[in-house]
C-alpha cells in the first residue's frame, strides 16, 4: 500500500512538474529544450536553503513602482491640473494685437512697433464656471481618497507577505527537526527489524511517518518561495533590502 501510494504521489509531482514547465516556457518566451536544460544545471533546490534571502523591512516608497499606485498617483495629478485649468478659465484674459512694422522718416529707416491689447471679460454663464472648478475639486478629493486606499491596501498586502514569510521560516525549522526526528527514529527501527527485534509493519509505519515529514518540509519551502515571489508583486517589482522605511498603521509613508 506504501509503495503503491508513494508511486500515485510521484505520477502527480511529475504532472505539475510538467504542467509548471510548460507555463515557465510561456512566461519566459523560451523553447522548452532550453527551460529543461537550465532545470537540468540546477541544484534543484530551493533558492531559499541557500539562505540568499533575508528581510524584515521594506522601503515604503517602492509602493510609487506598482501599476496600480503609480495609476491612481497619475489621477490625482490629473485632477489637479483640471482644477488649475477650470479657475483660469473664470479669470479675463489679456490678449495682444496688432502688427510689427517698418516706417520711413527722412530717408532712413525706423522700426516702429504698433501694438494693441484688450481685456477679455468671462461672458455671464450663470454660474457655469464656478460649477465646472467645484466639480474637479470633488473629483481631486475622490482621487486623493482612492490613492490613499490604495496605499493602505498596498501596505496592508506587504506586511501580509513579510508576516507570512517569517511564520514559514519559523515553521521549516520546525518541520525540519520533525523529518530529522521520524528518520532517526526509522534508522533505529530498521536495524531493530534486521536484528530480529521489530516487525515489517511497524519499519513500513516509521518509513511512511519520515516521508510524510519530509514532504511537509518540501510543501513549506515551496509556500516560502511563492511568499517571496508573492512579495515581490506587491512591491511592484522591486525593493532595496539594506534602505527601510516605515509604513504606519494608517497606511502613510513615513
Amino acid at each position: 500500500a506504501n509503495l503503491e501510494n508513494t508511486r500515485s504521489n510521484s505520477i502527480n509531482q511529475n504532472k505539475q512538474c510538467e504542467i509548471l514547465i510548460k507555463s515557465m516556457t510561456a512566461l519566459a518566451s523560451i523553447d522548452e529544450s532550453e527551460l529543461r536544460q537550465i532545470l537540468a544545471q540546477s541544484s534543484l533546490k530551493f533558492p531559499l536553503q541557500h539562505g540568499s534571502f533575508g528581510i524584515s523591512e521594506v522601503p515604503a516608497d517602492v509602493m510609487r513602482n506598482r501599476p496600480d499606485i503609480a495609476a491612481l498617483e497619475s489621477e490625482v495629478f490629473a485632477t489637479y491640473a483640471e482644477i488649475k485649468s477650470a479657475e483660469a478659465d473664470r479669470y479675463p484674459n489679456l490678449s495682444l494685437s496688432g502688427v510689427i512694422n517698418a516706417a520711413s522718416s527722412g530717408g532712413a529707416s525706423l522700426n516702429t512697433w504698433s501694438i494693441g491689447a484688450s481685456l477679455l471679460q468671462p461672458i455671464f454663464d450663470a454660474g457655469k464656471r464656478k460649477a465646472t472648478v467645484e466639480s474637479n475639486i470633488a473629483k481631486y478629493n475622490a482621487a486623493v481618497a482612492d490613492y490613499q486606499s490604495g496605499v493602505i491596501n498596498a501596505a496592508a498586502e506587504i506586511e501580509k507577505q513579510l508576516v507570512t514569510i517569517q511564520a514559514l521560516k519559523n515553521q521549516e525549522k520546525s518541520a525540519q527537526s520533525s523529518y530529522v526526528q521520524y528518520q532517526k527514529y526509522f534508522n533505529a527501527l530498521e536495524i531493530s527489524q534486521k536484528a530480529g527485534s521489530a516487525n515489517l509493519l511497524d519499519l513500513e509505519a516509521a518509513r511512511r511517518s519520515a516521508l510524510n515529514a519530509q514532504i511537509s518540509v518540501v510543501n513549506i519551502q515551496q509556500q516560502h518561495t511563492q511568499s517571496w515571489i508573492s512579495l515581490y508583486k506587491a512591491l511592484g517589482g522591486t525593493f532595496t533590502p539594506k534602505t527601510s522605511v516605515h509604513i504606519a498603521q494608517n497606511g502613510e509613508i513615513q
